[in-house]
């Protein structure tokens, strides 16, 4: 009789991450293809926090061109290869240009809205960004690995230089080199949980812990919401799990009460959280509430923007075109108005842009594509990634992230990471109640 192991295949699969990932020279392709992937990669990620513009340039900033870049020669390495877009990618990509392609001649039509074509040039950058990152991982992905863990050791070492320079110029809402200090806070989060979650080793949990201590120093409360599952990460991936919550508790008390006026002078967020009234009777949260019921309002009051959407970046136009809503939101923030006058008012929350900009099915399929992610974390009982996604749900919520190269770039190198991990068994400890069942079955095996 052949001896039959508890474990089946498809759990002891060997993968990449299984054991320590193989040198670059060792890469399924040739060696240029994995090197040139790592240092555009690290590239990605050294630039994806300079968000301030260029000179000159209203919005174009050093984190756009690098994944053009990655585009320009992995699309080349792509096309090279001879291999073909899946059908179903394809026609999305059509799909998607052609609507919001329908979406900017509506309105150019009929409200004489100019289109922004260059908008809708950098959000496809970034699909096929993130489509070749995941071309690039699959023939590679040791390398690909690799490249991820020295690019988010670079993000401090980054967000650090700008960070001094900005406290040598009396700069007290601390930004890193972003250009808006709650998308600092989110990249910072990101990475740190990113760092912590796939990457083993005291440097990694040191490193990750100075990331989101980097992030808790802009005012922005945003990070808070990343805390959970850090600490969760954090604590899962140690051996001593009880050990290492004990320290992070303890030491917290202490820093509380011998050093408590220098980290709310540090972490002014600490400030902002105060308090009930601190939290939800701030103008930026009111403001930021009263722009998300303006793209509600918009959206289901007029058929066409119910149907087709207003076009990427169009909010200022449709908030300008409707007197009623504008008056609204100069009564609470008139700088709100000056900036949606000068085409600049985001809609300050990601999910009800897509759902304002784009036409209703990208919405739905935004929706199902989520729903998808939440089944999948919860049939394999992934409580650490459970609380990352509702974290990073919970940011955009209030903050508008799927026009930062960021965003695209950390979400796609999760999602990579997390799918080349090995599956868990399906049940790895038995109930009580199976337990018991095995026993009797023992005990009545003995008997016969």
């Amino acid at each position: 009789m052949k001896h039959t192991s508890g474990m089946s295949q498809a759990t002891i699969r060997p993968t990449a991450y299984m054991a320590p990932s193989s040198s670059i020279s060792e890469s399924p392709r040739a060696a240029p293809f994995a090197v040139t992937g790592v240092v555009l990669i690290v590239a990605n990620f050294v630039t994806a926090g300079i968000g301030t513009a260029l000179p000159g340039l209203e919005k174009l900033s050093l984190s756009n061109l690098l994944p053009m870049l990655f585009v320009a020669v992995f699309g080349t390495l792509f096309l090279a290869s001879r291999e073909t877009m899946p059908r179903k990618l394809a026609a999305f990509l059509l799909a998607f240009n052609a609507s919001v392609l329908l979406s900017f001649t509506i309105f150019m039509l009929r409200d004489q809205w100019s289109p922004n074509l260059v908008v809708l040039f950098f959000q496809d950058v970034e699909l096929l960004f993130c489509l070749l990152l995941c071309w690039y991982e699959r023939d590679d992905p040791a390398a690909f690995r690799d490249a991820v863990k020295i690019g988010l050791y670079a993000v401090p070492l980054v967000a650090g230089i700008y960070g001094l320079q900005e406290l040598r110029d009396g700069i007290v809402l601390m930004k890193f080199g972003m250009d808006d200090k709650s998308h600092a806070a989110i990249l910072l989060s990101m990475a740190s949980f990113l760092l912590i979650r796939f990457h083993s080793g005291i440097a990694s949990r040191v490193v990750a812990i100075a990331l989101l201590l980097m992030a808790l120093m802009t005012a922005s409360r945003l990070p808070v919401l990343f805390v959970p599952a850090v600490t969760l990460a954090l604590v899962v991936r140690s051996r001593h799990r009880g050990a290492v919550l004990l320290s992070l508790g303890l030491s917290l008390i202490l820093l509380l009460h011998y050093y408590g006026d220098i980290l709310l002078r540090t972490f002014t967020v600490a400030q902002r959280l105060a308090s009930v009234q601190a939290i939800s009777g701030e103008d930026s949260t009111s403001s930021h509430i009263k722009l998300i019921q303006a793209a509600w309002e918009m959206k289901i009051s007029d058929p066409w923007y119910f149907l087709f959407g207003i076009g990427p970046s169009n909010f200022s136009k449709a908030l300008t075109s409707a007197p009623d809503l504008l008056d609204r939101v100069a009564a609470l923030d008139p700088t709100l108005v000056v900036a949606a006058m000068k085409g600049q008012a985001p809609v300050h929350s990601t999910q009800m842009a897509i759902f304002l900009d784009y036409p209703i099915w990208i919405f739905v399929l935004y929706f199902l594509c989520l729903l998808k992610v939440v089944q999948y974390l919860a049939a394999r009982r992934q409580y650490t990634d459970m609380l990352f996604v509702a974290a990073l749900l919970g940011s955009s919520a209030f903050y508008t992230l799927h026009n930062k190269p960021y965003f695209f770039l950390c979400v796609t190198c999760y999602g990579l990471l997390l799918l080349r991990e090995p599956a868990a068994p399906a049940n790895p400890m038995p109930s009580p109640t199976a337990r018991a069942s095995n026993s009797n079955q023992g005990a009545a095996r003995k008997t016969e």
